[in-house]
């Protein structure tokens, strides 16, 4: 009877412990299981072998391993379609902190998003945390502040007087 209860005992405190415990932001993961069983953390799959993070942080809430980084703040981050007012792509998420490379994933680098023209086109959220370097996905070697196309992000109407095309009309005849 006293083993079976000291085994019942033992069961019941490694249940405990493991409900109890969360995988580290920027951690891998395959679903958002691996990184919470309560569901505070999600398993972003579209992120190399997966990120742990949390979706839509506010500023200063990430645990203290992370920092709320947006992203998207801009439509792009060619210089001719920024607008400073326009911010309904942006989304947030916390990503893990590090000092060097060396802190982050095989296929992750130490990125600091405080830099100006950064290649994600991401920026801190924080107020209080300043620091801005994470852990985040190499950017590509093409850059494509020089890869747009001239007129990118130029509107050329055919009314230029409402910048707006003309309105398609279904019982118009077929003008080809």
């Amino acid at each position: 009877m006293t083993v079976c209860s000291n085994l019942g005992f033992l069961a019941a405190a490694c249940l405990l412990a493991l409900s109890g415990c969360t995988a580290d932001i920027g951690d891998a993961c395959s679903t958002s299981t691996n990184c919470s069983s309560s569901g505070d953390r999600a398993c972003d799959t579209t992120l190399p072998g997966g990120y742990c993070t949390i979706f839509n942080c506010e500023p200063d809430t990430c645990p203290s391993e992370a920092a709320c980084i947006a992203f998207r703040e801009q439509i792009s981050t060619n210089p001719a379609c920024r607008d400073p007012n326009d911010t309904r792509m942006m989304r947030t998420y916390c990503m893990v902190h590090c000092s060097n490379t060396s802190d982050c994933r095989n296929g992750y680098v130490c990125g600091d998003v405080n830099a100006v023209d950064n290649p994600w086109g991401a920026t801190l959220a924080d107020v209080n945390n300043r620091d801005g370097r994470v852990c985040i996905v190499a950017p590509s070697t093409a850059s494509e502040s020089t890869s747009f196309a001239t007129g990118y992000c130029d509107w050329y109407g055919q009314d230029a007087g409402t910048g707006l095309p003309d309105p398609y009309d279904a019982s118009a005849p077929d003008a080809s």
